[in-house]
């Protein structure tokens, strides 16, 4: 099962965690979204590594890397932890993507990386995991290349 969590107050994500035990935790930032309820970004980040926390020694934590606030979260994490990004020090880095990502812009391919890390924890190969990432479909309306003027997209 995959499930997003999401977390307004302190503790939302400890007490998902509880009634969901995750076995692979996918941190993608940290940013100063709801601080006004987790009073700063330390506290966002604080709360957001419940989901690191919660990963017995068997789980593997995919973080961002790029971002130092993720990247910390290794640190409270009793099992593995992958980074992913595009800088030279994570363990998954763009060119292992060799699927042609039918999204737009350039953070598709950290979302591809993030995708990329789950499925090699739960044991999938490269070919499965860029096959996979070949077929996405775009959500109705959202971030879909329209053609444009002269053979350009949009």
């Amino acid at each position: 099962m995959v499930l997003e969590m999401g977390a307004r107050l302190m503790g939302d994500l400890k007490e998902l965690c509880a009634y969901f035990p995750p076995t692979v935790s996918v941190i993608t930032n940290v940013r100063g979204v709801h601080v006004e309820t987790f009073g700063s970004i330390e506290g966002v980040q604080r709360e957001k590594s419940e989901l690191v926390r919660a990963l017995d020694r068997d789980g593997t934590a995919i973080l961002n890397g790029d971002d130092p606030r993720v990247r910390q979260m290794a640190a409270v994490n009793d099992g593995r932890s992958v980074y992913y990004g595009t800088s030279k020090d994570n363990d998954l880095r763009p060119a292992l993507i060799s699927a042609d990502l039918p999204l737009l812009g350039d953070h598709a391919v950290l979302t591809a990386l993030a995708a990329y890390g789950a499925g090699q924890a739960l044991g999938m190969t490269n070919a499965q995991i860029n096959a996979g990432l070949a077929k996405i479909k775009p959500e109705k309306g959202r971030l879909n290349r329209l053609r444009g003027i002269n053979g350009s997209t949009h």
